[in-house]
């Protein structure tokens, strides 16, 4: 009897040791499974987000068939990296996040939305970004991507048409927003057509000429040896000369970096504050919505465009630009903490590079911004 008992016991101890082996072998191999899983989870993570920003990028197409994404999307933060075609039917989108793409086919956006396909693709977007720029040959970002400083959208505003815009994010590689604390100092959200040609209504920040402007970044966005270049859409709303798009400006040492107004582009070498007309290429005023350009490349002359016409061109080389500690970068006035040449006018698109873009790369630029907006 004792001896049957115990050797029950025994048995019962035995099974229990060889269950918990199994139990302990199980976990390792379940926990070794879990980490396989949480690899494949990464990856899949980033197409589940890609699809997640396409939904963005399809509501958007919904409000606005001209819409053409070339952004970045927020929180996900994945890249839009364009949209083809044009019109009601026949688009097909392409959408960044990590190392995967998502391509979705449109046959038709209103008034019911059909999608033919969606389905990751391989890419190349190093070195050329040879297959991407097949897809948006005059998309932004892969036009000299790595030197893409600054990239402003009104269409990105956070607000109501006939709204104030209190923040702008910036979609560039700096990812740095620009905003105005101030209420009374806020520029507006309207939708007004820029073109001649195509009255579409576009988003456009309004600024009054009288106050409004808004602040960004300290950090330098030229290159003392690779250059500058600027690309503002937008207009004036009257011909007074010195109304400033962008600028940026040192307030510590009473020095101005570099400025596009409706008047001029001006590069400061010197960082005087008295106006150098050697410093600056002239830009003819005018009410019209203009693609305007400025382009510096260091130790040579500043080139100042509009739309697709021939630069002006100052008089002298220009070698550097003067840095220092705390220069702000305003858009709709100039200088800082307290600004003046005020914008009366509209912007829609501003794109800086801290280099000085080939006549190719500038060219492209422009065929992106005048595809989208129809200034010329």
């Amino acid at each position: 009897m004792y001896k049957s008992g115990y050797t029950v016991l025994l048995l019962t101890i035995i099974v229990s040791v060889i269950g918990t082996a199994l139990a302990i072998s199980s976990l390792s191999v379940s926990t070794q499974v879990g980490k396989t899983a949480i690899n494949i989870t990464d990856s899949e993570l980033d197409l589940s987000q890609a699809r997640s920003c396409t939904d963005k990028v399809l509501a958007k197409l919904r409000a606005y068939t001209f819409y053409t994404g070339d952004e970045t999307l927020m929180p996900e933060n994945c890249r839009v990296l364009g949209i083809t075609g044009t019109g009601n039917t026949s688009r097909v989108i392409h959408v960044q996040k990590g190392d995967k793409i998502l391509e979705t086919k449109l046959s038709q956006i209103n008034p019911t939305m059909i999608i033919e396909y969606q389905k990751p693709v391989d890419y190349t977007l190093n070195n050329g970004d040879t297959q991407a720029r097949d897809w948006n040959l005059n998309n932004p970002y892969l036009i000299a991507n790595t030197n893409l400083t600054l990239w402003m959208k009104a269409d990105l505003a956070q607000t109501n048409t006939g709204f104030p815009v209190s923040s702008l994010n910036d979609v560039s590689n700096t990812n740095t927003p620009f905003t105005q604390s101030n209420p009374s100092f806020t520029p507006q959200l309207n939708m007004i057509s820029l073109s001649s040609s195509n009255p579409t209504p576009r988003p456009v920040l309004s600024f009054d000429g009288i106050d409004d402007f808004l602040s960004g970044p300290t950090i330098p966005l030229h290159n003392n040896t690779n250059g500058l270049s600027v690309f503002v859409v937008g207009r004036a709303n009257t011909l007074t000369a010195g109304q400033t798009f962008i600028g940026k400006f040192d307030p510590a040492g009473n020095q101005r970096e570099w400025r596009l107004q409706n008047t001029r582009f001006q590069v400061a070498e010197n960082g005087a504050v008295s106006n150098d007309t050697n410093e600056s290429a002239a830009i003819t005023a005018s009410t019209t919505a203009q693609i305007i350009t400025g382009i510096w490349t260091p130790a040579s002359p500043i080139q100042a465009f509009i739309n697709n016409l021939a630069p002006t061109i100052n008089n002298i080389n220009i070698n550097n630009i003067t840095v220092s500690p705390g220069e702000t970068t305003l858009i709709g006035a100039h200088q800082f903490p307290n600004p003046t040449n005020f914008l009366n006018g509209d912007i829609a698109e501003i794109i800086m590079f801290n280099t000085a873009l080939s006549t190719e790369q500038r060219e492209d630029i422009l065929q992106y911004l005048n595809t989208k907006y129809a200034i010329y």
